[in-house]
């Protein structure tokens, strides 16, 4: 079928959207235009004046940077910070690693042996091995049992090996309770429902607790590597939770402003929909069909009340592209049906195309109707919809709709 009206219908879209929705109050990263899915058009066209207002003054658009901005910040600083301390925790399994060599050469610790490398991970060996959380336990473990059986200087050696390992062990219980601090802010102040962060928090907090109860040992200087957590905690760790909270400011700040979004004059279906009756009605208002047998007022009024009960004008997730194909395809229809599928020839008469003879009553609304004198032409409006629509309801919506 031609569509003859579509890019009219489309036009006429476009202009009503520009006239009645000025900015993209949610993403503001869009554009206005036949892209935007009824759903999306009716949400946008229903914020109520806070909102509008603030989009009008530009504080809204600052807010959504704001918001993009900090978020690509914290994002970008999860990954350095976890990166860092990552960093440290290899370099402490390295350490660790010689010691477990020691033990099993020098001292005969048959059962301590080394972390795995990355790459044995995917090989025979890694296949087998045991994780390094756990191999760090169960090696510390061995290294206390032989220096309790030692005697001597071995015992003096043990037990210097089993401090080196204590320092090592709290130096790991740093660096996981410094995740454990960053997981609980994201998930608390940024993303509460991140499953991933949330199962990460959970074996964090475990390990955390695990090695701070094994380095249980006190008064000692601080390692290198625990010194090295710490400057990471000092400098970009405490960066990222002050752009964390920042970031948390920002969306409850957003929170508030579209807690009560929709400027609501009855349900929040019926402001949803306020959109797509306004949107019909100017369609009716604005394209004028002179292929139809029946044209001018009559038609339109027809044309609205048909549209708002067409379900395919109905459904959320259809972008306005094709919410304007269907509606251009459905004034193809009914300028069709209206000759009978007959090939259309539009009469003189303005009323009724059933006769040859124009009849008196149409002359008189005519004459009215095109009449310089504005009381004359409503004079006019009143008898042609109490002839056409005798329903007093239907009638008053009609004056209405042209009023």
């Amino acid at each position: 079928m031609n569509l003859r009206y579509e890019n009219q219908v489309q036009e006429e879209i476009n202009n009503f959207i520009s006239q009645n929705i000025k900015h993209d109050y949610l993403d503001n990263s869009r554009n206005l235009n036949l892209d935007l899915t009824l759903r999306e058009a009716e949400f946008l066209f229903s914020a109520n004046p806070q909102v509008k207002e603030m989009a009008e003054s530009g504080d809204l658009q600052k807010l959504h940077q704001t918001i993009s901005t900090l978020s690509a910040d914290v994002q970008k600083g999860l990954v350095s910070v976890n990166d860092q301390l990552d960093r440290i925790l290899q370099t402490i399994k390295d350490a660790e690693s010689d010691i477990y060599e020691t033990l099993n050469t020098d001292h005969g610790i048959e059962r301590s042996r080394r972390h795995t490398t990355a790459a044995e991970q995917s090989g025979f060996e890694g296949i087998f091995s045991v994780a390094s959380e756990e191999k760090a336990h169960e090696n510390y473990i061995l290294a206390r049992g032989a220096a309790i059986e030692a005697h001597g200087d071995k015992k003096d050696t043990l037990e210097g090996i089993v401090h080196q390992l204590e320092d090592l062990l709290k130096s790991r219980a740093s660096i996981f309770e410094a995740k454990v601090t960053l997981l609980e802010e994201h998930l608390d102040k940024v993303d509460c429902e991140d499953l991933i962060m949330q199962n990460d928090l959970t074996k964090m907090r475990h390990l955390a607790e695990t090695f701070g109860k094994a380095a249980h040992r006190t008064g000692s200087e601080e390692s290198v590597f625990c010194q090295s957590v710490n400057q990471v905690r000092e400098a970009d760790m405490q960066a990222l939770l002050g752009n964390i909270n920042d970031l948390s400011q920002a969306l409850s700040t957003k929170a508030d402003l579209y807690a009560n979004y929709l400027d609501l004059d009855g349900s929040p279906s019926e402001a949803l929909d306020k959109f797509r009756h306004d949107l019909l009605k100017h369609l009716a208002s604005s394209i004028v069909v002179k292929e139809h047998k029946i044209r001018y007022q009559k038609e339109q009024f027809d044309r609205y009340l048909m549209s708002l009960q067409m379900p395919d004008l109905r459904t959320s997730n259809r972008q306005l592209r094709d919410f304007a194909r269907i509606y251009a395809h459905c004034m193809e229809s009914a300028i069709d049906l209206s000759h009978g599928g007959r090939c259309p020839k539009i009469e003189a008469n303005y009323d009724d195309f059933g006769e040859k003879t124009i009849r008196p009553l149409n002359a008189t609304i005519f004459y009215y109707f095109f009449s310089a004198n504005r009381s004359g032409k409503t004079f006019a409006q009143w008898m042609l919809s109490a002839a056409r629509y005798p329903n007093d309801r239907v009638r008053r919506a009609y004056m209405r709709f042209f009023a």
